[in-house]
């Protein structure tokens, strides 16, 4: 029998045993029923008509089958011991992006809401002259932190992946192979607060040489996505001088890019930056410049 964890969900954070949540059971393995409503839903100005195709780095290109593998070792995965969760906030960030050797300067948006029993993420992306993106995760949460029931991305057109607990799969709905779903499984939003969620119950434990493995869902795959736990950075970010635990994750996909994050222990963990580089020399760097209550 596995021990029983600590959860602690809901602002301001403080530790909960898993046995105080109440009154329906929150585990990753069934929900009890559907994700209600939240009762304050994020306002997002719709993307402004493209001008331009999208930039290389918006495509989402679909993982190599070597994922497959690694899928079917659970082993492989890390299962928190406690989680703090961080409380809801709407974080602003100063976009700064290279596409085919071209600059450009935007902004994005994440909207972050937490219930306590259940949570809504929107992350925005607005670059001029290009389509504006949209990513939504909605899910609830449990023992072991965000459980997503659905992730959507959105650039012309929506793909979404479908938790579907009961049955431990993952549907895609463009048409996609289903994937197993695995204990602790993210999306490729909920992932960047799930590891906030984990550094924040025990940084002891993922301080500076630590690995990660974490399942997670785009719109078409499911694939194990390993962290490395570098070192707390002195970050001069617009929004100010904040410290920021850095992990990366190295591509394994031939598409696939490598992602830099920074999780500021100020802010509950939440990510103050978070960069993307592509193999064909493309990047997209999101810096924090402002929180504000949503």
């Amino acid at each position: 029998m596995r021990p029983v964890r600590r959860l602690t969900v809901s602002p301001p954070p403080t530790a909960l045993n898993s046995a105080t949540i109440a009154p329906t059971p929150t585990t990753a393995a069934k929900p009890s029923k559907a994700v209600p409503a939240l009762r304050h839903q994020p306002q997002v100005a719709p993307p402004q008509p493209a001008t331009t195709a999208p930039p290389a780095f918006a495509s989402q290109p679909v993982s190599e089958p070597e994922h497959l593998e690694v899928l079917a070792a659970p082993d492989y995965l890390t299962r928190p011991n406690a989680v703090l969760v961080a409380p809801s906030a709407r974080l602003l960030y100063d976009v700064s992006a290279s596409s085919k050797g071209r600059n450009i300067a935007g902004q994005s948006e994440l909207l972050w809401q937490n219930t306590g029993q259940d949570y809504d993420a929107r992350w925005v992306l607005q670059l001029p002259g290009t389509v504006g993106r949209v990513q939504t995760s909605v899910g609830r949460i449990s023992a072991d932190g965000l459980a997503p029931i659905r992730f959507a991305d959105k650039a012309r057109a929506e793909q979404a992946a479908h938790f579907e607990r009961e049955r431990t799969q993952i549907v895609f709905s463009a048409n996609a192979p289903t994937a197993a779903l695995l204990e602790g499984a993210q999306d490729r939003l909920s992932v960047l607060l799930q590891l906030g969620a984990m550094l924040a119950a025990e940084p002891a434990r993922f301080s500076a040489g630590a690995r990660l493995a974490v399942q997670t869902a785009g719109p078409r795959d499911a694939a194990i996505w390993r962290f490395a736990v570098g070192e707390t950075e002195s970050l001069a970010l617009p929004g100010g001088e904040l410290a920021g635990v850095k992990l990366t994750h190295r591509p394994q996909g031939l598409y696939e890019p490598q992602l830099e994050l920074w999780l500021a222990p100020a802010l509950g963990y939440l990510p103050v930056r978070w960069r993307l580089n592509y193999g064909n020399g493309d990047w997209i760097d999101h810096q924090w410049r402002a929180r504000e209550v949503p």
